[in-house]
């Protein structure tokens, strides 16, 4: 009987990972020899004194667990022209490399918290190749729309509409493909807020605030958006698509006060009254109720109006200043009221991308 071990052409294998597609080249065309690494099992129906170095189950047991064999093929029998005794076939292990967690790859500002993804900017994100495809749920929040009103003291203004909202899930991801994430940014005095686009989703950028100049008497309509910008004084509230309208201005009393922004919270197509921003809308993807979306504070001869839950900024009091948006939330801009400052910008958008 030929040794294995002496013959150059049929060595034994010293690779560390060999698998059962290796052990099968090396049957050697013995009608009942069986190799595992260069060494032969044995056979306890046919024991023969004069076989090399013997290998039993147990070794191929011992090397599955140090991790030298990637798995015992269920199809090795079909490999060879002969069938492989019983007492030589072995249960599949659990696997010791299961399926990795999939790798993802992002541009732009982000904020990863776990496996959630939030982009405060525009960028990309690529699911790395040779890992699985991903499952994702999916948070656009537009950009809020600016306050109204010039800097003037003769100026009022409505807030801002809180950027609208759009909610998906059991979205795919596919390996090897950069997606193209884009952030909506704030608008300026009496400006839409950006979009916020993923895929063939998109959120609608608040409307802007309107304005409204006695001096002039110089006046803006609230802007049509995701969430509808409030009026200036004496003039018409924007609509919103996705979120609600803005608010109508009022003179209670002699006084003046703007229209609030509409909020992502609200109703589209139903105005909201008052001069304080909308609330926003909630949502729990990032594991916390957070709001998003809420429209901004009107201007005011006698009191601060405030935004909306969700990042609206509040509308300016008296020669006050209004307050911007807060960003990454897409919350309206304040509106102005009789000073040295006008409208306030709307907060910026973001992307939320929560892998499953």
């Amino acid at each position: 009987m030929s040794d294995p071990t002496r013959n150059p052409s049929r060595a034994p294998t010293t690779n560390t990972n060999t698998d059962m597609t290796e052990f099968a080249r090396q049957k050697q065309g013995r009608a009942n020899a069986f190799f595992f690494n260069g060494l032969e099992l044995a056979d306890p129906a046919n024991k023969q004194k004069n076989t090399p170095k013997r290998v039993v189950t147990s070794d191929i047991q011992a090397s599955l667990q140090k991790g030298r064999l990637t798995q015992l093929s269920l199809s090795l029998q079909q490999q060879l022209s002969v069938s492989i005794p019983q007492q030589y076939k072995v249960a599949p292990l659990p696997s010791l490399y299961p399926t990795p967690s999939p790798v993802v790859f992002t541009t732009g500002t982000v904020n990863k918290l776990g496996n959630v993804i939030i982009f405060l900017t525009s960028g990309t994100i690529t699911v790395a190749e040779n890992t699985p495809t991903v499952q994702v749920e999916l948070l656009l929040v537009a950009g809020g729309g600016g306050g109204g009103g010039d800097a003037s003291t003769q100026g009022i203004g409505g807030g801002g509409g809180g950027g609208g909202t759009v909610f998906a899930s059991n979205i795919t991801l596919n390996t090897g493909q950069a997606y193209t994430v884009t952030v909506g940014t704030g608008g300026s005095r009496e400006q839409n807020g950006g979009n916020s686009v993923f895929l063939s989703y998109t959120a609608v950028g608040g409307g802007g605030g309107g304005g409204y100049n006695f001096a002039s008497p110089q006046a803006v309509d609230g802007k049509n958006g995701g969430s509808g910008g409030g009026a200036g004084l004496r003039k018409q509230a924007g609509a919103g698509s996705q979120g609600g309208n803005g608010a109508f201005s009022f003179e209670p009393s002699g006084t003046a006060q703007g229209g609030g922004g509409g909020g992502a919270g609200g109703t589209p197509g139903v105005a909201h009254s008052g001069g304080d921003g909308q609330i926003g809308k909630s949502y729990t993807i990032t594991g916390i109720l957070t709001f998003y979306g809420g429209g901004g504070g009107g201007g005011s001869d006698t009191i601060t109006r405030a935004g909306g839950q969700g990042g609206g900024g509040n509308g300016a009091q008296g020669g006050g200043a209004p307050t911007a948006g807060t960003n990454g939330f897409g919350g309206g801009g304040g509106g102005t009221c009789r000073g040295t400052f006008e409208g306030a910008s709307g907060g910026s958008g973001t992307v939320i991308i929560r892998i499953l």
